[in-house]
């Protein structure tokens, strides 16, 4: 995401962090078409016409060209990573591998530090995959939760608002077979809920005045009027470079994914 795109984003934040709307934004490109994966593949190639040149055709000074070729390519975003976290006053596992990479030339092994840059990279790429689901997933997830609600108004008549504008102590009104756009305790109706999107529960859960539901979960056959209660000011997520809004449960729940997959 652009500043600029983050910056329009901000200026359609009210108080306490509430936002209207979901903002729109620009997905990332697909993992595997990434400046790093293109690195890698060039590194790999550089690798094995290195290990062709040397094993196969013996040729040591073409070999030891291509494994410091390799190291050139390949070790450029490790190198990038080493020195960000050194301007930090951190120590993490590129600086490590660069430090054993440069030892290994000063002791005339451009082999082993080729293949060490390489095997790392790629498991940098396989690690950034993974994360690529999650962030696909957790996307998936976010989409459950509507984007507006059908609050009650005094003279007893329903308007369409964002879910953003709601604040706690609002009366929305759910149709049968709609999904929840927010947490709350249902004050009017009863109903079956599906909420296995949340919680994982298989069977639908009855529900009377006085419990509490959650956004994103599906109502059943009966119509339920609910008091709004999710916290909007933590309604602002961010997933890589795509920023979403959303609220109460939802928003513990990215969170959490977040957190296990950092």
């Amino acid at each position: 995401m652009t500043h600029q795109t983050m910056a329009d984003n901000s200026e359609g934040a009210g108080p306490a962090g509430k936002q209207i709307g979901i903002p729109v934004v620009k997905r990332q490109c697909p993992w595997w078409l990434k400046s790093e994966i293109m690195t890698l593949i060039v590194a790999g190639v550089l690798l094995l016409a290195g290990l062709a040149a040397e094993k196969l055709l013996a040729l040591e000074l073409p070999a030891v060209g291509l494994y410091l070729a390799t190291l050139a390519v390949g070790g450029f975003y490790p190198a990038r990573s080493a020195l960000r976290a050194l301007r930090t006053g951190r120590l993490t596992i590129s600086t490590l591998v660069v430090v054993a990479a440069l030892g290994a030339v000063v002791l005339g092994v451009y082999e082993e530090a080729a293949l060490l840059i390489v095997v790392f990279s790629l498991g940098d790429v396989l690690e950034e995959y993974t994360s690529d689901r999650a962030r696909g997933s957790i996307r998936a997830l976010m989409a459950l939760t509507p984007s507006q609600a059908q609050r009650s108004v005094p003279d007893g008549s329903l308007e369409t608002v964002p879910v953003e504008q709601l604040i706690p102590g609002d009366v929305v009104v759910v149709r049968p077979g709609e999904r929840l756009p927010t947490d709350g305790v249902v004050v009017s109706g009863a109903s079956a809920v599906d909420q296995s999107p949340v919680t994982g529960e298989s069977l639908p859960v009855e529900i009377t005045p006085g419990a509490t539901v959650f956004g994103g979960t599906i109502n059943g056959t009966g119509a339920l009027e609910m008091h709004e209660d999710a916290i909007r000011e933590v309604d602002r997520v961010l997933v890589a470079d795509d920023l979403l809004a959303t609220g109460g449960t939802m928003a513990a729940v990215v969170e959490l994914v977040q957190e296990l997959g950092a």
